[in-house]
């Protein structure tokens, strides 16, 4: 058994490292990285063009200044951005166990082998995105509502709405599933007839929604202005949830998608026989209801014709919902048989996504790239694909000395607009139209 637990160690230390190495970005994150290239007054200016608040954008240009004096490299400051992600992770575990130690839960080697081992974790700790950042927020803002109900304590309290603030600057459906979650825990509190707790809570949410006044006259602007310019197909988001548990980018995601669903169904409902109405299963009841509600609002705007990315959306809340309750799992089940069998899927799920993300070449013959980055003027005439989009924006991300110009159809693939939008050319100010070229340099 050891030598088991030794070879899943090793497995993981090697796929999360490399995984941290990967150059090829996609769309979102050219953007986060474009972005950071701006002062922090024009990163809120600009962020505000786009879908999500500003709190990360800032939080990783702020953490990542001191980088800028070692002048690296494009894949270097790349792979620092990642870096950084996989901290949060860490961070997040570490909130996540005290979660667990709060609710008399003892984590074991098992737990975080197999929460590592889940293809949606490795899909998204690492993005140069806001997604893990979000679910550590929330990790600990779980911790700290735990912390207050247990001591009454107000430096807790105030933790806890801080912390679930920051979540809410961080995204949309990070500031929703902190308000569902203090709601929840308002509704436990008055069952138990704690009126102190549910006074004092009711407050808090108040204060979180008043805190968030200011830039929800932005969010407003934010989401009329994309439902007239949508960029995501229906197809992105048509097999949401399955791709929540899938991993997104796996190989046929959705049906391994469809086979974690059905294992979390039955971990479920073991946990509603074992523990009943207990606090671990209160909280998790509370989770799995905030995930399954947003995501049922997600459908909403997908019935509505305007499609979002509910998976990487409902991450945040899944990465404290998946610890708990394979926490919760190692703790309970003493079958080795059962624990070695979920092992060896969660290898496989795990290594055919790893496999399939470092071997799948979305890379066109379009523009010859060296390590270094380039400099000069690169005409693209031919059209490029839309598949092929995310490697041709990881290349322009990497030469931000290098001018690229290509034509309307190439540029509708990569934003979904037939015009550059005043932020796609603020934020990638190195691509640009024949027309915009044109203008720029006819003289």
């Amino acid at each position: 058994m050891v030598y088991i637990i030794n070879a899943i160690n090793v497995n993981n230390f090697i796929v999360y490292f490399n995984n941290n190495f990967v150059n090829t970005i996609f769309r979102d994150e050219s953007f986060t990285i474009g972005l950071l290239r701006n002062t922090y007054g024009n990163i809120i200016r600009y962020d505000a063009l786009d879908v999500h608040p500003p709190l990360y954008y800032l939080v990783l240009k702020f953490v990542t200044m001191p980088l800028q004096i070692l002048k690296l490299t494009p894949n270097q400051i790349i792979v620092s951005y990642r870096l950084f992600s996989l901290i949060m992770l860490v961070v997040g575990l570490v909130g996540m166990n005290k979660v667990a130690k709060l609710l008399a839960i003892k984590t074991n080697i098992w737990t975080y082998n197999l929460f590592l081992l889940a293809p949606s974790i490795l899909m998204y700790s690492n993005q140069i995105r806001m997604y893990q950042l979000a679910g550590t927020f929330i990790a600990w803002f779980i911790f700290m509502l735990l912390k207050y109900e247990q001591t009454l304590r107000v430096r807790w309290f105030i933790g806890a709405i801080l912390l679930a603030e920051m979540g809410a600057y961080t995204h949309y459906f990070t500031a929703l599933s902190c308000g569902l979650i203090l709601i929840g825990f308002i509704i436990f509190a008055q069952i138990n007839k704690q009126k102190q707790v549910v006074l004092e809570l009711t407050v808090g949410l108040i204060s979180y929604i008043v805190m968030y006044i200011p830039w929800s006259f932005v969010a407003f602007k934010q989401v009329t202005s994309v439902t007239k310019a949508f960029w995501i197909t229906p197809i992105a988001s048509s097999q949401a949830l399955f791709n929540l548990t899938g991993g997104e980018q796996t190989v046929n995601a959705a049906n391994i998608g469809m086979y974690m669903c059905i294992v979390l169904v039955i971990m479920q409902l073991f946990v509603f026989m074992v523990e009943r109405w207990a606090v671990i299963s209160q909280i998790l009841c509370l989770l799995l209801l905030a995930i399954l509600s947003l995501y049922g609002l997600g459908l909403i705007f997908m019935v509505l014709n305007h499609p979002i990315l509910i998976a990487r959306y409902l991450y945040p809340l899944f990465f404290c919902y998946l610890f708990l309750l394979l926490a919760l799992m190692t703790t309970k089940v003493n079958s080795s048989k059962v624990i070695l069998s979920m092992l060896f899927c969660g290898l496989i799920f795990q290594n055919g996504q790893y496999m399939y993300l470092h071997t799948v070449a979305i890379a066109p013959n379009i523009v010859q790239i060296n390590d270094k980055p380039q400099t000069g003027i690169v005409k693209i005439t031919e059209t490029i694909p839309a598949d092929d989009t995310d490697h041709f924006l990881a290349t322009v991300t990497k030469n931000p000395d290098q001018i690229f110009v290509i034509n309307n159809q190439s540029i509708y693939n990569i934003t979904g607009r037939y015009h550059l939008s005043e932020l796609s050319e603020k934020v990638r100010p190195n691509l640009m139209s024949y027309a915009m070229y044109d203008n720029r340099f006819k003289d």
